[in-house]
Parts: structure tokens; sequence; C-alpha cells
């Protein structure tokens, strides 16, 4: 992919202090705070972000959205909704147009998404395929803290499939795939106080993930959000739901050979025109000869008659 280390460093915003690794019960993560906002206390993240705060993990660009009206722009189009059922701490599902998948809600909320449903925005450059978060947490003391444990996206050739623990298709990206292993990032729903129905964080992924694969393919989604250790850097999922929506109002993607990056990586197989071998070069020329001798017989049978 075409993720670069100045990519990286133009897009983080390094917040001293608040990226560090934590060990739990079930899990040793990054823990990355970047995206918490001020006016927690210890033992909570004490945090700078504010709208447009930014932060890049494993190629994914992350940032705080500013204000929105969300749905009401048209550009809200939702395709996951989960939430916690009130039973638990934790959450988690995938896309999918398959009913009763883990803490899925059904619904027009919850479906399958096609490859050439999604758009691209220019970013730094690249082409970005870009996704909209509305997280829906409380709003006193630490409850608007939420921890994404885990991020993964897939392609599939089936929209309705029921089971993660089989997998997805192809897992073309992953939270804890990057340099830094497992990773935590932690979210702030305080920052934009919106409720549900706007989205507070804007998540970008390079376009040419998906350039190897056909527009009917299915894209899927999985998240889980929540506390599953004793860190106390971790944060529950506690209020109504969180949701994913994707953007219609850019460019579609480029898949194969007309993806810029795609077509730099396999220049073998996306040579425009590929120079022939000299027998078939020999071949052809020989063909038109034959071609020419054949229309001027022709001409002389004509004159004659």
């Amino acid at each position: 992919m075409k993720n670069t280390i100045s990519k990286l460093l133009t897009s983080m915003v390094f917040l001293p202090g608040l990226i560090f690794s934590v060990s739990g019960d079930a899990q040793a993560a990054l823990i990355n705070n970047t995206l918490v906002g001020p006016g927690y206390s210890s033992p909570n993240p004490v945090g700078t972000a504010t709208n447009g705060t930014s932060t890049t993990t494993n190629g994914g660009v992350f940032t705080v959205a500013t204000d929105n009206t969300g749905s009401g722009t048209g550009a809200f189009n939702p395709f996951l909704r989960t939430n916690n059922n009130g039973n638990t701490v934790v959450e988690s599902g995938f896309n999918t147009d398959a009913s009763g998948v883990l803490d899925n809600i059904g619904g027009i909320w919850t479906h399958s998404v096609k490859l050439s449903d999604l758009t691209t925005i220019t970013y730094l450059g690249d082409h970005y395929v870009r996704l909209f978060l509305d997280l829906g947490e409380p709003g006193a003391q630490e409850k608007p803290l939420l921890s994404m444990l885990e991020l993964e996206l897939w392609v599939n050739n089936i929209p309705n499939d029921n089971n993660y623990s089989n997998g997805l298709g192809t897992k073309v990206w992953d939270l804890d795939a990057g340099i830094n292993g497992d990773t935590t990032l932690n979210l702030d729903y305080q920052i934009l106080s919106g409720g549900n129905g706007k989205y507070d964080i804007v998540a970008l992924f390079d376009a040419s993930l998906f350039a190897a694969y056909s527009p009917n393919d299915y894209f899927y989604l999985y998240n889980k959000f929540g506390k599953e250790t004793n860190s106390p850097q971790e944060y529950a999922s506690e209020g109504t739901f969180e949701e994913w929506a994707y953007d219609t109002t850019g460019q579609h993607i480029l898949f194969g050979c007309n993806d810029p990056a795609y077509a730099a990586a396999h220049q073998n197989q996306c040579v425009s025109r590929p120079i022939p071998e000299p027998a078939a070069t020999w071949l052809i020329g020989a063909g038109l000869l034959g071609l020419a001798g054949f229309y001027r017989r022709k001409s002389k049978s004509a004159l004659k008659a």
C-alpha cells in the first residue's frame, strides 16, 4: 500500500504521555489516548484532543469530527449498529444481511455493502475511503470514554455471512496488525456531545486496499468496543449504540489497474500496450502484406472486366 512514514508523521498529532502500554487480564495492548479530550483526571487520561485532532494507526487515519448535522446532510448512510444489550460492558458485531449476529441491531441500520457503494476522497494526495462513526455514550464522569478494542475490514463474495469465528472472507485491514501489534484506541464522546445522529469520528482507509477485488464483492467491517480487562485505561460500552456509516459524496473506488497505487505495484500486469514478440510481429507483417497483395489482384481483375 502507499502509506508512508512521511504520511504518518504528517497525519498524527503526538500527545506526550498519552500513548503507552498496559497489561490486563486478557490482553496487553498499546493504548492510544490521542483522541481523548480534556476534562478527565487520573487514572483517566488527561487529553488535549479537540475537533480535528487526528491519529494514524496502521495506515488508518482517525479524526475527531467537527460539528455536523449527521443524517440530515444525506451523507450519513448507516450500515452497522451495535450495542451491549444492557447486560455487558463489551459490544461487537459486523455488517451483514444475516440476522441475530453478535450484538448487531437489526433493521435498516445493519446491512451488506458492496465495494461499488463506497466512494473515495483525496487526502494527502492519495485516495481514501471515508467512514463515519457515531458514538452513543453517556456524558457523566469518565462515561463518555469508549475503548475501540478491535476494528477489521474484510472483503467477501457473499452478503450474509453470519459467523465471525470463520473469518469474513479476506481481511484487508486490522487495527492490531501494525508495527505496534495489539492496539486499543480510546475515543471520547464528550468532545462533540452531539448525541446519536451526529458522527463523532471520521476514519480514512487507503482505497487501494480494495483495488484487487471486484466492485460486486462485499465490504465487511467488524468492531469490538468496551472493557474486557481490569486495565484502568479501558472504557466500557455504557450508552445506546455505536453506528458506522459510509460517505457517498466522493468518487467511486478505482479497481485493478485503474487504481494508481495498484498499477504501480503490478507494473507487469498493468502495462497498457504490451510489445509483441518478434515472431508475432513477423506474423502480423506477413498478414498485412498478404492483404495488400489480395487487394492489388482484385483491382487488376476489375480493370480487365
